[in-house]
């Protein structure tokens, strides 16, 4: 069976658009959840540094973070924003190795592991960029047409320059 490779790219783009979309909202309704009571009480019961600050901060981060993704606006930088906030909360509050019941080691240690996925998709992010349903490849293309403008308004100058080079040869020979 023959598949349109037009057909096949346009599904591939919208799969990687769904599926940025899908990432991002994970880190959008986990950022909501820094600004609550219990995420910095559970913070500070793990031993967290200021968690009163740094908890909001990290929900700030993963917010916009989660924003640049979803809109694919500088999707790579929003990946890296998100890189930095799941490798500490990663190794401080998924620290399974600090836990002595085989019921918490399994939890934290799921959520360890779920967390260094999310972090490798985040690496791909930063690596390939949101792809074509973005802002980011909205503004590269608007980009590219002014440069060709410009280049071809320069082009347009030095053949103009050329012709006139020549003609005020060509005068000079008569």
């Amino acid at each position: 069976m023959h598949i349109n490779p037009k057909l096949k790219a346009l599904a591939a783009d919208i799969m990687l658009l769904f599926g940025r979309v899908i990432f991002g909202g994970v880190f959008l309704k986990d950022a909501v959840e820094h600004f609550t009571p219990t995420m910095i009480q559970e913070a500070e019961q793990k031993g967290m540094f200021l968690p009163y600050i740094l908890i909001p901060l990290s929900g700030l981060v993963a917010l916009v973070g989660a924003l640049f993704i979803i809109f694919g606006f500088k999707t790579k930088f929003g990946a890296g924003l998100i890189v930095k906030v799941l490798i500490p909360v990663t190794v401080v509050m998924h620290d399974f190795w600090n836990f002595s019941t085989p019921h918490t080691i399994g939890i934290e240690f799921d959520e360890f592991v779920k967390n260094l996925g999310l972090i490798g998709a985040a690496f791909i992010l930063m690596y390939f960029g949101g792809g074509p349903i973005t802002f980011d490849a909205k503004l590269k293309k608007r980009k590219e047409k002014k440069l060709a403008a410009k280049k071809g308004t320069i082009l347009r100058k030095e053949m103009h320059l050329k012709i006139r080079q020549l003609e005020i040869g060509n005068a000079n020979v008569v």
